[in-house]
């Protein structure tokens, strides 16, 4: 099959969401009969709510630096799919993409007809095997894995990792992962293998509780983040994180001690590298300036935890960018308080299984206008729900479901001084890179 051909094919499997199955037959049957690419290199595996692509990028840039030749394998993708799937800091072509994915479609299709898988293996088990595979032809020396949802079961949790890393967990994907803090984080602990070693970032004691329970059943070494303000917290003298945020320097914390196991297994890490992959980082979509009148902020926090990150982030921006005083009353979601910036404007479309309200309460305070939208997948919500949920939050809310016509709409009202950010869903954030 052609390039063209192979996507189409593969999107006709189902996105992630879609056919989800709560186990690891299929894709563990279908590396067994590829045999076995995920045993051909070294991995770091990472799972969380939120910044584990951010770490994903970050630990893959540090080992490159170091002299590895890295696998990277993150999802969603925000244009192309070959986003997800890069060897030594470049994309997968769209020749190896076809090939690669191309042999994996087939051999799926001889063992359905052969009755050795249970069922079809959905888009992103196919894509999965996709991305291992890619790695071995590559020569890859080592590979970051970043889970799509979960961990325990997610197809990404069918390798050995030299070590693996659970950033922050927070409320997500609720309706598969569990209601509690409780069940989401067992869930993210299931990438902690036996008498292998996982890097913690600090947690809320509900979900801490539960990945301290599963490192020592599993006779796990657990090295956790120190907490800030805590006398072992550590400098910041290797942490010049080229990617935009105060949290990305929390992230930064979890690769410093990531390495710092990776050195103990035997991997040359000079500080030189890690330095110089902090620094040099770039993870699209999450705070990403692109320039212009008006300026557009891309990011694609789609809970409330990412929410919470960007509104740190803006408040920060725009005392220094406006002058703009934030006092602790401004901070409880009135949409008449002096918090509100005319010259930002907010373009926001979500998925309808999101925490829209909660999201919208942090967000929708601060800017001058609301421009809501709807990203192009399936899921997510029409313009008119999103209004019934968030008209009390902002005085000027205005409804475009083409993300097209809405961008344009809020560059207009922004004017050529202001600033249009783009959030609420990944999904839009790729609609207004394309």
């Amino acid at each position: 099959m052609t390039y063209a051909e192979t996507v189409s094919y593969l999107l006709t499997v189902g996105q992630e969401l879609r056919g989800v199955k709560f186990d690891l037959a299929n894709v563990s049957r279908l590396l067994e009969a590829l045999g076995h690419p995920e045993r051909c290199w070294n991995s770091v595996h990472i799972a969380g709510t939120n910044g584990k692509g951010s770490v994903a990028a970050m630990m893959e840039a540090v080992l490159r630096a170091a002299g590895y030749r890295t696998g990277l394998y993150t999802s969603p993708h925000l244009v192309r799919v070959n986003e997800r799937i890069r060897v030594a800091g470049e994309e997968i072509s769209d020749a190896d993409f076809a090939s690669v994915c191309g042999d994996v479609l087939a051999l799926v299709e001889r063992l359905l007809a052969e009755r050795a898988l249970p069922g079809h293996p959905s888009f992103f088990e196919c894509l999965t095997a996709t991305a291992f595979e890619h790695f071995r032809r590559a020569g890859c020396d080592i590979a970051v894995l970043e889970t799509g949802m979960g961990g325990r079961l997610d197809a990404t949790n069918v390798v050995r990792p030299l070590v693996s890393v659970i950033t922050p967990v927070d409320f997500d994907h609720e309706a598969y992962l569990g209601h509690s803090l409780g069940q989401i984080a067992f869930e993210k602990a299931g990438i902690i293998k036996e008498g292998g070693v996982v890097i913690a970032a600090p947690q809320r004691p509900e979900a801490a509780a539960v990945i301290e329970r599963v490192a020592r059943e599993r006779g796990a070494e657990l090295v956790k983040v120190a907490e800030p303000g805590t006398a072992n917290f550590g400098n910041d003298a290797l942490l010049r994180v080229a990617l935009p945020g105060r949290h990305q320097v929390e992230n930064a914390r979890l690769v410093v001690l990531a390495v710092e196991q990776l050195r103990r297994l035997g991997l040359r890490i000079s500080d030189q590298a890690l330095r110089q992959g902090l620094a040099g980082v770039r993870w699209p979509g999450r705070l990403e300036w692109i320039p212009g009148r008006p300026r557009l902020l891309l990011d694609g926090a789609h809970n409330p935890a990412g929410a919470r990150a960007l509104r740190a982030y803006l408040e920060e921006f725009r005392i220094s960018d406006f002058g703009l005083r934030i006092s602790d009353a401004d901070k409880g979601g009135n949409p008449q308080s002096e918090i509100r910036n005319p010259k930002l404007v907010l373009l926001f479309g979500a998925m309808r299984d999101k925490a829209v309200a909660e999201m919208a309460d942090l967000l929708f305070p601060l800017a001058g206008a609301v421009v809501l939208t709807r990203p192009p997948q399936k899921r997510a919500a029409t313009t008119q729900v999103l209004a019934q949920l968030t008209a009390h939050l902002n005085h000027r809310i205005i409804e475009c479901e083409d993300p097209g016509a809405a961008l344009a709409k809020a560059r207009d009202l922004a004017g050529p001084d202001g600033i249009v950010v783009v959030t609420g869903s990944l999904y839009l954030v790729g609609a207004v890179k394309s």
